[in-house]
């Protein structure tokens, strides 16, 4: 079955007159591995296909013969294949005569046609249902593919992009449709030639004439279409990513006054989009008429002709035309579908190529699935000579970084924006990678642990506060349904949240809104302790996490702090000082490089660079 499946999808492709890529043959190899999974399916949409079609030419074998048997004289008019199934038909019946029999053939012949359409509903059922399944493997596949990506390699990807390519990947599994479609139009084209065949072998090579010219012809028509399939995929993504982008900051757009220029800049990437699409459908709309006028040129001419060869006997011969024109009726719909569907595999060209480009793992960096198990810390995390530059580049962001967190204690990291102190925060994390040296939890190198379980150990708090718009138990618990009530709100009277939260009009189940806009800052930011508490994080992180707060807010996360201190290690990083008075060391960094490192007191007397710091903000020491 899989190597079938193969083999139609190159048969498409060829026939559609298009050269197959590596990518191309990938993203078959996907489609047939997802279409394996539901073999039933696909099976019982080929036999429900193939059956159809036997019935449909037994539907016009049986009228061939009705009229045989109705207007036959010493020779049967509908065609001499059919003579002797004729004389046998009136042997076994003599009691019936020539209209008896008639009738029996054109009641069979109905009941087959029946028969055919009850089994074409069943194929088409099963293609339905094939293609959402497998369209929903896709884009799960094509999610769980997104989510596996390293930190690292996520931001090589704009977000808008890789919703567009997720939600594209449900539409290659319209690949399966079209399958469909050409199997059963290629089974019903067999039928209605063999019986054409049997009535007359060269008016049958006359039809097969016209229908090779008008699929030549048609050739030119899908090679255009594939070159804006490429356009409409580009436009595409390009559209799904400037949305996405302007649409998630819209705060920012109305604080600038750039609302026009946004609405302006995602209407005209549709707009591509659009015209692009536009153009593909003007195209493909010539094809019925084409279709239909070439149709009843050569149904004309062969009546026209057969008439003239017929001379006397012309009244013999109409009815026998008549019925090839039947056939040759019924057969130009199943020679449209085919060439149909070679534009429409044409223009999904592009969206298998984006798809399987974007679904390979060659070219991309994955989280890492394995390796040791940690659960706490027992000694230290460590940096020895630790120099980090990002991908792509030659900037050297950390150089020769070493120290040591012992476990239980409180360390703050200080310096000016782009000092690289988020970047150790990352490397502690495990979100990057050291370009040398190493990072270490109790002398196991942060390359041989295994992630899942280093980062289950880690609760974070950052400036930027991120929430859902969901409720505020699902925010704290934040996409797990491993944490009870409970814990939840235990988690949030440590974070000094529980009083708001029981005063907000539907407490916990309370809906936040769109990044929690219905939040003060303040709330906003105690919601953010709670997720990182309900944890129980062996190691906390605060990543300026009380700088844009105002007083009260701040002592409120501070009271919360110290609460907690006693029970994990706590990395800060700060830019009021006033926060860093509790911590039991202080590590200075400037420009990737660690110049000083000591307790408050060592570093306030010591002249250096934090010194100087902290007599520029001694005026916010005394207010607060």
């Amino acid at each position: 079955m899989k190597i079938v499946l193969k083999n139609i999808a190159r048969k498409l492709f060829e026939s559609a007159a298009l050269r197959l890529e590596s990518d191309h043959k990938f993203g078959f190899r996907i489609l047939a591995k997802l279409v394996m999974r539901h073999r039933y399916l696909m099976g019982g949409a080929i036999l429900a296909n193939l059956g159809s079609a036997l019935f449909e030419g037994g539907t016009m074998g049986l009228l061939a013969i009705a009229v045989s048997i109705l207007i036959a004289n010493d020779a049967a008019p509908a065609g001499e294949g059919f003579a002797s199934v004729h004389a046998l038909l009136v042997q076994w019946l003599p009691e019936m005569g020539r209209e008896g029999l008639f009738l029996v053939l054109v009641f069979g012949a109905i009941a087959a046609q029946i028969t055919k359409s009850a089994l074409s509903y069943i194929g088409k059922l099963c293609s339905i249902r094939l293609q959402f399944c497998v369209s929903g493997d896709l884009q799960a596949r094509a999610t769980r593919h997104v989510m596996n990506f390293s930190y690292p390699e996520i931001g090589r990807h704009a977000a808008g992009v890789l919703s567009t390519s997720i939600s594209m990947a449900g539409q290659f599994s319209g690949l399966t449709s079209l399958v469909n479609t050409a199997l059963l139009s290629a089974f019903m084209l067999f039928s209605y030639v063999g019986v054409m065949i049997v009535m007359s072998l060269p008016l049958t090579f006359a039809a097969m004439v016209v229908v090779t010219l008008l699929s030549i012809g048609l050739t030119v028509v899908v090679r255009r279409l594939n070159h804006l399939g490429i356009e409409i995929a580009r436009t595409t993504i390009y559209a799904g990513r400037i949305g996405f982008e302007l649409l998630q900051v819209p705060r920012l757009l109305r604080v600038f006054g750039v609302t026009d220029y946004a609405a302006r800049a995602v209407n005209d990437a549709r707009q591509a989009s659009i015209t692009v699409g536009q153009k593909a459908a003007t195209i493909t709309s010539l094809v019925d008429p084409l279709v239909d006028v070439i149709t009843v040129i050569g149904a004309g001419s062969f009546l026209v002709v057969g008439f003239i060869l017929a001379g006397e006997s012309a009244t013999t011969v109409i009815p026998q035309l008549l019925l090839f024109l039947l056939l040759l009726n019924r057969m130009m719909p199943q020679v449209k579908a085919l060439n149909q569907v070679r534009m429409a595999v044409s223009k999904m060209l592009a969206t298998v190529k984006t798809v399987a480009a974007f679904l390979k793992t060659e070219d991309k960096q994955f989280a890492k699935k394995d390796g040791v198990i940690i659960h706490e810390v027992k000694s230290a995390i460590s940096f020895d000579n630790v120099c980090f530059s990002y991908i792509d580049s030659e900037v050297k962001v950390l150089s020769n970084i070493t120290f040591a967190i012992k476990r239980g204690q409180t360390v703050a990291l200080v310096g000016p924006s782009g000092a690289g102190k988020s970047t150790i925060i990352d490397l502690i994390m495990g979100l990057q990678t050291p370009t040398n040296g190493s990072v270490s939890v109790d002398g196991v190198n942060m390359k041989e642990i295994n992630p899942s379980s280093w980062i289950n150990c880690i609760g974070t708090v950052d400036q930027e506060v991120t929430l859902l718009n969901r409720t505020v138990f699902e925010n704290i618990s934040f996409a797990s349904d491993r944490y009870s009530r409970a814990d939840v709100v235990d988690a949030s009277i440590r974070a000094q949240a529980d009083v708001f939260i029981n005063a907000l009009p539907e407490g916990y189940d309370t809906i936040v809104g769109d990044r929690g806009f219905k939040l003060s800052g303040g709330q906003q930011q105690r919601l953010s302790l709670a997720r990182a508490l309900v944890r129980d994080p062996e190691i906390l992180i605060l990543d300026e996490a009380t700088s844009s707060l105002d007083t009260e807010s701040e002592r409120l996360i501070q009271s919360a702090l110290t609460k907690v201190r006693n029970n994990c290690t706590v990395i800060v990083i700060a830019h009021r000082l006033s926060t860093l008075v509790d911590v039991d060391e202080i590590i200075v960094v400037e420009k990737g490089r660690i110049i000083e490192q000591g307790d408050l007191s060592f570093l306030r007397s010591s002249g250096g660079y934090f010194s100087k710091l902290w007599g520029l903000q001694a005026p916010d020491q005394t207010e607060q």
